[in-house]
């Protein structure tokens, strides 16, 4: 018969009392998009942050390659501002154009 090992509670910091704000889970897109965003605009790039910040040229290049990353075309007439604005609104619209692509 084997001992049960106690394990300690992720949701609480080792005597603080305080919770702990759990990691959400990143599926395989937006694993494959983090390494083409650290890329292209460099590895220390903030992906917490709400906005990425881009210039029109470093969105063009963004753009580019998650075209090759995922091989899909993005539309002429795609927002590529809105698109581009943040990790979360690249993950979403490249979903929809992977669907689109069967």
């Amino acid at each position: 018969m084997q001992s049960r090992v106690p394990r300690k509670s992720p949701a609480k910091l080792r005597g603080s009392g305080k919770k702990v704000q759990e990691m959400p889970k990143v599926d395989e897109t937006e694993k494959r998009l983090i390494r083409v965003l650290r890329r292209v605009i460099g590895p220390k790039v903030n992906l917490t942050r709400t906005k990425l910040g881009l210039e029109s040229m470093k969105m063009l290049e963004v753009v580019i390659a998650v075209e090759n990353e995922f091989e899909i075309t993005f539309p002429e007439d795609a927002p590529l501002g809105k698109v581009t604005a943040s990790l979360r609104s690249l993950k979403q619209y490249v979903k929809k154009l992977l669907v689109e692509a069967g």
